[in-house]
């Protein structure tokens, strides 16, 4: 026997069984392993073989090789086992290559591997078992996902990799959220980072469509917000989901006293001014009473011309100030509110600071609206194209629970009506989510599950079998 053959036969793992190898406090502890040698991950420091590290990242290494021989090729997240399995076996052939599966080694003797970068294999490790630990509900795994994940997220801080890793770490939290001794303020968090990392990536970018689709499934059970009775906020929720023309007039009447209180604050009094712009331009579109979008847009355009220093304020009172002249022009037909109305609701959304903002959808749906009457007044496919783009992102960063999700959905569906109808393309319909399949648990249990999407295969299908991929191709979402 050689001694490749005498090292491969002796590689940990390879004779347990099934549910060894797929047990979650398996999987947690070969993590968690790992994790103590984190900062260990080059062929320089990991050591000579048989050094303690060198040895953890063997265990590891053979462990995720195991798992991808155990689990059914169409078990959610398998494709990240795959990821470390790969990355973890590149560094070990770097050391000791007798060390490597005699397949593996076979390719990695024609194409030298890639040793990746010790964030890439630790967030492939904690992608890996955030994944497993959901499908079985092991609270432990998604919080030690959550812990190997953010340690990646600072390592990759400034390379085309952060995006992706701070989106999934994003996602462990919010999963971690549902714990009931979870920090307050952890759910938050992990959407921030998931709305962070997407408004780091270009429109178009297929890894951005796929994180939108996640953050969709992420926002769904997000509970509706609530405002004190007697609020400003609570009369005018309860206008929009109940009607009531006495609430506007009593929201209208409580904002006007805040935004003239004389203890009131410069940065409150501004953005109480700009909800007393919204309130007022709600009751116009009730009424139609010309004084009350007159005295709106002058709040809004007062609030604006004040140089607010809080860019999210600035951009909020940019958005109602483009929805109010929009307002206007519908009823008075005058072009100049029109182009008005373009100007400030572009300057809402231009700012890359508020971008990952939760109120940024709500923005997006505001240009979108002014686009729309734009491209109906002058009938350029780009209005259309970006007002469809603008409300697509909106209906999937919004929660369902929020009281403008339905309308978002309904001027999405009108959108794309109008661009088919101008274009008579088939594309131009409602997006329609694609037939379910169904995937193996651990357990061997079916569950329906969507597909990946052709572009989330691309994404995340990376290893290319002479295992030599570029950095750009390191797998970039976990959803």
């Amino acid at each position: 026997m050689t001694d490749a053959e005498g090292a491969e036969g002796a590689l940990p793992w390879a004779a347990a069984s099934r549910d060894d190898v797929l047990a979650g406090g398996t999987h947690y502890s070969v993590a968690m392993a790992l994790h103590e040698v984190r900062d260990r991950l080059t062929p320089e420091a990991v050591g000579p073989a048989g050094s303690d590290a060198f040895n953890k990242v063997c265990l590891a290494a053979s462990y995720y090789l195991a798992r991808c021989s155990n689990l059914p090729e169409d078990t959610y997240g398998r494709e990240w086992n795959v990821h470390a399995s790969w990355f973890l076996f590149g560094l070990v052939y770097a050391v000791d290559p007798r060390l490597v599966p005699e397949a593996m080694r076979e390719v990695f003797d024609q194409h030298t591997p890639t040793v990746f970068p010790a964030y890439e294999t630790v967030h492939a490790v904690g992608s890996a078992l955030l994944s497993s630990s959901r499908e079985d509900g092991c609270e432990e795994g998604i919080v030690a996902s959550a812990v190997l994940i953010a340690w990646a997220r600072k390592e990759a801080r400034g390379t085309p990799s952060e995006p992706s890793i701070a989106f999934n770490l994003g996602s462990a939290l919010a999963s971690m959220a549902r714990r009931e001794d979870a920090p307050p303020g952890t759910r938050e968090k992990g959407i921030g980072q998931m709305r962070e990392a997407i408004a780091a990536l270009p429109a178009g970018d297929p890894v951005r469509e796929v994180m939108l689709a996640e953050l969709r499934r992420t926002l769904a059970w997000q509970p509706p917000a609530t405002h004190p009775d007697g609020s400003p906020e609570a009369e005018i929720t309860a206008y929009i989901r109940e009607g009531g023309p006495e609430r506007l007039d009593r929201a209208v009447d409580l904002l006007r006293a805040m935004a003239d209180a004389p203890a009131a604050e410069e940065q409150e009094r501004a953005r109480r001014r700009a909800e007393l712009g919204q309130a007022l331009r709600i009751r116009f579109e009730l009424t139609g009473e010309l004084a009350d979008i007159d005295a709106s847009i002058a709040e809004l355009e007062a609030v604006v011309a004040a140089g607010i220093p809080d860019p999210e304020l600035r951009a909020s009172a940019f958005s109602l100030l483009g929805v109010a002249h929009l307002a206007r022009y519908v009823q008075l037909q005058q072009p100049l509110d029109l182009e008005a109305a373009t100007r400030a609701a572009r300057a809402a959304c231009d700012d890359p600071a508020t971008a990952a903002s939760p109120a940024h959808p709500q923005r997006l749906t505001d240009r979108a609206s002014v686009l729309t009457m734009r491209y109906r007044v002058g009938g350029d496919l780009a209005d259309i194209d970006q007002a469809t783009e603008d409300l697509t992102f909106a209906a999937h960063a919004t929660p369902p629970s929020q009281h403008d999700h339905p309308v978002m959905l309904i001027k999405l569906a009108v959108a794309l009506k109008e661009r088919g109808v101008r274009t008579e393309e088939p594309a131009a319909q409602w997006p329609r989510p694609g037939p379910r399949r169904t995937a193996r648990r651990q357990d061997g249990s079916a569950e329906e599950r969507r597909p990946y999407s052709a572009a989330q295969s691309r994404t995340t299908r990376v290893v290319r079998r002479d295992g030599r991929e570029p950095m750009g191709s390191v797998p970039r979402s976990a959803s």
